[in-house]
């Protein structure tokens, strides 16, 4: 079984001949405010080449998008909103398994990633993905453990001695890893400055000249970080007169975290930086070794040398992907939006403090960590009651999706229930529901289980110390629709011999199984309807009566 596993994950992983490598590129958050612009810039450079199927991904929270606000709707991603200071987005959770490489366009003080993203993202990497991160990709997320290992070393956001030594090489052409304490990250003016190649035979700078220049960049210096696994490819040496440093910083840097493989380049700063040719070779390049191993694009005839800095002036290609993806993408949301059910006699519950609800906790499996200070852990070591009303671990929360409809992110990471204050008789419930991809203890090993409970009554925790007791339609994989009763509930439904609902037969029960398996598939919405009607309840799922 476990050669069969790997196999499969090798195949996976491997770049058929002639196929296009798949990258991602996310972003959302950044201080430079060309990132809208930069993205786009990247994304057509990498395009260009034949050799790349580029899409993106982007946090629904923006931050610093306004000047190039007209770059936003050519990412595909649909409607985002902007705000003062950066903020989470608890939904943004791109689907990192589908690319070959991911690039970062985030930058400093970009809000944490979602817990359960950033463990997908290490996993991705871990298992062997590709990762390339460009210009302030490095200031971000300084406390992320993994991150600054798959970086090697960053700048700013409260870096210091305590996150690694600061790596340089010294005038002497000797590589130094200084572990002095000092803050982390500074640079000079912008201006155009000395690129040297350290290591001219790996595949990213094999056929660079030793010393080429850049555009008008900024020479980032005093990064420092772990530097596990990492070779400096390519350093540069500010030219202003009060320098930060007088030293060979790193720009172009190679790493692996496992399985997998890391280009990181500090260049990138503006839009005339980015139109640098060092710039755009040097990315397409290492973005082609980060997700292949291999380099196949040429040193251009015009690319810089020690003596001739070089530029493109970017000009948006009409006929490039990155028009077709965008109207792709439209045609998608209408398609999604056509599902969705336009009443004025529908009742929204959800809001973004899900004010229309309370939450119950329960008991805490051993493994969650973070729990409240006056939550009593037993001396064993193991939970035995519930945490109660309230939600300290924010396992139930509200976001926006790109045409603003709420989305309830369910984390369950501890079992909890979310009931209504409110209560209904004689209605009809709608929702569409999909699966996320965590799993927490004490089902790593089993299905994913969710459940619309209704005509609930009585105290919280009278089912496995968290639901009231109630009738539920089952959200489970592979069982969606199936009812179920809880704690001392009863029902009568029609089943056949095999305990499937069939409204045919003579035979009752309390429960039943679904009448035929509808559900979409893993990753896609599935629609859910509940009419209750007096004492009678029809489970719906996907339009079919289950």
């Amino acid at each position: 079984m476990k050669k069969t596993f790997l196999f499969l994950l090798m195949c996976f992983l491997t770049i058929a001949a002639g196929a296009k490598i798949k990258v991602l590129i996310v972003d959302g958050q950044n201080n430079h405010t060309v990132w809208p612009k930069s993205t786009i810039m990247m994304k057509q450079y990498l395009e260009e080449t034949g050799k790349f199927k580029v899409d993106i991904d982007r946090s629904y929270f923006t931050w610093k998008a306004e000047r190039e606000a007209e770059f936003l709707p050519m990412a595909g991603v649909g409607e985002t909103k902007n705000l003062k200071e950066p903020k989470t987005d608890p939904a943004f959770a791109p689907d990192f398994d589908k690319y070959d490489v991911v690039i970062s366009n985030f930058g400093w003080k970009a809000a944490d990633w979602p817990e359960t993203t950033q463990k997908e993202f290490e996993d991705y990497i871990h298992a062997g993905g590709g990762f390339v991160s460009v210009h302030a990709a490095d200031n971000s997320f300084p406390e992320w453990e993994a991150y600054n290992k798959m970086i090697g070393i960053g700048g700013w956001g409260g870096r210091n001695e305590t996150d690694g030594p600061y790596v340089y090489y010294s005038n002497e052409g000797e590589l130094v890893r200084d572990t002095s304490p000092g803050s982390a990250g500074a640079h000079g003016p912008q201006h155009l400055f000395p690129i040297t190649v350290r290591v001219p035979d790996h595949p990213i700078t094999k056929g660079m000249p030793k010393v080429w220049l850049t555009a008008k960049d900024e020479c980032y210096a005093k990064l420092r970080g772990p530097g596990e696994n990492m070779i400096v490819l390519a350093t540069g040496k500010d030219q202003n007169e009060k320098a930060p440093t007088d030293r060979h910083e790193p720009i172009l840097m190679v790493l692996e975290y496992g399985e997998g493989r890391i280009f990181h380049t500090t260049l990138g700063h503006d839009d005339y930086s980015c139109e640098g040719v060092g710039f755009i070779i040097s990315l397409v390049r290492g973005v082609e070794w980060a997700g292949s191993g291999k380099v196949t694009i040429p040193i251009p005839d015009d690319f810089p040398t020690a003596e001739k800095p070089s530029s493109r002036k970017f000009e948006l290609n009409a006929s490039t992907p990155v028009q077709k993806a965008t109207k792709k993408i439209k045609k998608k949301k209408e398609k999604f939006a056509s599902k969705k059910v336009k009443s004025k006699e529908w009742e929204s519950l959800l809001d973004e403090d899900l004010s229309n609800w309370e939450v119950w906790t329960g008991v805490p499996d051993p493994s969650v960590k973070g729990l409240p200070k006056s939550y009593t852990i037993p001396s064993d070591g193991k939970p035995v009651n519930p945490i109660g009303l309230g939600d300290p671990k924010q396992i139930f929360t509200v976001s926006l999706d790109k045409t603003d409809q709420p989305i309830l992110n369910i984390s369950g990471e501890i079992y909890a229930g979310l009931t209504s204050k409110k209560t209904y008789e004689n209605y009809h419930f709608t929702m569409l529901f999909k699966w996320g991809k965590q799993k927490w203890a004490p089902r790593l090993d089993q299905k994913r289980d969710c459940g619309l409970l209704y005509h609930c009554y009585g105290d919280h925790g009278a089912f496995w110390n968290v639901w009231k007791r109630c009738l539920e339609l089952q959200i489970q994989e592979g069982d969606m629709g199936d009812l179920y009763i809880l704690k001392g509930t009863k029902s009568t439904v029609r089943v056949d011999d095999t305990n499937h609902w069939d409204p045919q037969s003579e035979k009752t029960a309390l429960k039943a199984m679904r009448s035929e398996d509808a559900e979409s598939p893993h990753g896609e919405w599935t629609r859910i309807d509940l009419y209750v009607i007096g004492d009678q309840a029809i489970h719906v799922v996907n339009g079919k009566v289950v």
